[in-house]
C-alpha cells in the first residue's frame, strides 16, 4: 500500500528531474523568507493543502491528495526585467514533468500513485521591482489503498489489447501487430444466457437447460486510431499516407495577376478545393471556369485566380491535401463474407495484483464516433465474442 509520504517524495523527485527545470533549492519545508535571496532562487517548495478519502463497503479506499508546488523566482532588479519569463518557464517544466505516459495515459510517478495531474487555478504574484515572484500551482495525486489484500480489485479503465486474426476476405491480415488502446475510457463485457424451462403445473420453475450464451461488450475509446478502425471494424488493411483538410487558411488577394497559390503543410500536395469565404462576413466565392468577376474564382491545380476588383480583400480558404505520413483507409465494397475477427485482452491492475480477461475470438458489431461542442469525442465500439475453432470462448486469470 502506497503511503502519503512515499507519494510526496515521488512527486518532489519527479519535479526535480523535469526537463528544463532549473531549480537551485527543492524542499518539503517552507523556507524562511529572509533566506530566499537572489542566489538561492529558484526555490521549489511542496506544500500539502488537503486530502479526501472515499470508500465503499467491501472496496479499497481511494485517497486524493492535493498540494501546491510553490515556486520563488527572481528576475533581478533591472527596470526592464520581465519577472513572468522565469515563472512561465517553471510552469512549462512542471507541466512537462507531469505529462501522462503516451501509451497508458497516466502519470504514476514511477509506479507510486495511480495518477498525478495538474488541476485548479495557479496563483501568480510577479512582485515589484525589488521583490521576488511567487507561483503556487495545485497538483493532485490519487492512491488506491487496499491494506487487506483479499481478491483482485480493478481500479480505473484497465488496459486493452486487440490482436487481429482474420480480415473480411477470410484471410490473414497483412499486419498482425497487436493494437494497444492507450486511452481507454471504459469497457463492459456482458454475458447473457438463454435458458429453456420444462413445462409443468407448478408455479415455480423446477429445472432449466441452457440453449445459448451470448457475450457482448462495448468499449469507450478516448483517441481515434485509423488502424483499429480499418482492421478491427472493417476488416480491411490500411496504407501509408493521408488526406487531411486545411481549414480557413487566411490569405489576402494580391494585385495582378490576382492569384493565390496554396502551399499545404508538411510538404503535402493539393488535392481538392473545399471553398473560399470572405473573411469579413463569410460570403462564399463562386467557382467558375472562365475569367472571374467580383465574388468569383477559378482554379488550376493549387492556384486560385480572383477578380481584379477583389484585390486586397481578406479570404479564408479551405482545401484537402495529401501527406506521405499518417495512415489512410479506403473501405471497398467487397463481396460479403466471414466477419473480421480479433483476440481481445483486458488487463486490470491494483496494488500489484492482476486480473486478465482473454476473449478468444471477437467480432465487430458497431462503431460510433460522436462529436460534442466543447467536449472530447469518445468513439464507441461494440463487439461480440464467439468460440474459436478449438472451442475456446474466454479465459479469466488472476494473480491471487
Amino acid at each position: 500500500m502506497t503511503t502519503r509520504e512515499a507519494a510526496y517524495s515521488a512527486l518532489l523527485a519527479t519535479l526535480q528531474t523535469a526537463p528544463g527545470f532549473s531549480v537551485t533549492n527543492v524542499t518539503r519545508k517552507q523556507p524562511e523568507w529572509a533566506s530566499i535571496t537572489g542566489s538561492a532562487m529558484p526555490v521549489l517548495y511542496i506544500r500539502q493543502i488537503s486530502e479526501s478519502y472515499t470508500q465503499s463497503k467491501g472496496s479499497p479506499g481511494i485517497l486524493d491528495l492535493v498540494c501546491l508546488a510553490v515556486l520563488y523566482t527572481d528576475a533581478g532588479n533591472q527596470p526592464d526585467a520581465v519577472k513572468s519569463t522565469a515563472i512561465n518557464s517553471a510552469l512549462d517544466a512542471i507541466d512537462t514533468a507531469l505529462l501522462p505516459d503516451p501509451v497508458s495515459g497516466f502519470q504514476t510517478l514511477n509506479g507510486i500513485v495511480i495518477h498525478a495531474w495538474r488541476e485548479g487555478t495557479t496563483q501568480i504574484e510577479e512582485g515589484t521591482l525589488a521583490e521576488n515572484a511567487l507561483t503556487a500551482a495545485p497538483i493532485h495525486m490519487r492512491i488506491v489503498q487496499d491494506p487487506i489484500g483479499q481478491g483482485v480489485f480493478v481500479y480505473d479503465s484497465g488496459t486493452l489489447w486487440m490482436v487481429p486474426q482474420t480480415n473480411q476476405a477470410n484471410g490473414t491480415p497483412s499486419d498482425l501487430t497487436p493494437i494497444r488502446i492507450g486511452n481507454l475510457k471504459g469497457i463492459t463485457v456482458d454475458t447473457v444466457w438463454k435458458l429453456n424451462y420444462p413445462s409443468n403445473q407448478l408455479m415455480a420453475k423446477t429445472n432449466a437447460g441452457t440453449q445459448t450464451v451470448t457475450i457482448t461488450g462495448r468499449a469507450a475509446i478516448g483517441t481515434f486510431n485509423g488502424r483499429y478502425l480499418s482492421q478491427l471494424v472493417y476488416g480491411q488493411d490500411f496504407a501509408a499516407g493521408a488526406e487531411l483538410a486545411d481549414m480557413d487558411r487566411v490569405y489576402t488577394i494580391p494585385a495582378s495577376p490576382y492569384t493565390v497559390t496554396v502551399t499545404p503543410p508538411s510538404s503535402g500536395s493539393f488535392v481538392q478545393n473545399l471553398g473560399v469565404l470572405l473573411s469579413a462576413d463569410g460570403t462564399a466565392f463562386k467557382r467558375i471556369s472562365g475569367t472571374p468577376t467580383t465574388g468569383q474564382f477559378s482554379l488550376s491545380g493549387a492556384v486560385y485566380t480572383f477578380a481584379a476588383a477583389d484585390t486586397g480583400k481578406s479570404i479564408k480558404l479551405s482545401y484537402l491535401y495529401a501527406i506521405a505520413g499518417g495512415s489512410r483507409m479506403v473501405v471497398s465494397n467487397i463481396y460479403a463474407g466471414e466477419a473480421p475477427s480479433f483476440q481481445m485482452i483486458l488487463q486490470g491492475t491494483d496494488n500489484g495484483r492482476n486480473l486478465c480477461l482473454i476473449l478468444k475470438k471477437v467480432l465487430p458489431k458497431t462503431f460510433k464516433m460522436p462529436t460534442n461542442l466543447e467536449a472530447f469525442s469518445i468513439p464507441d465500439f461494440e463487439f461480440e465474442a464467439i468460440a474459436n475453432l478449438s472451442g475456446g470462448i474466454l479465459e479469466t486469470n488472476s494473480s491471487v
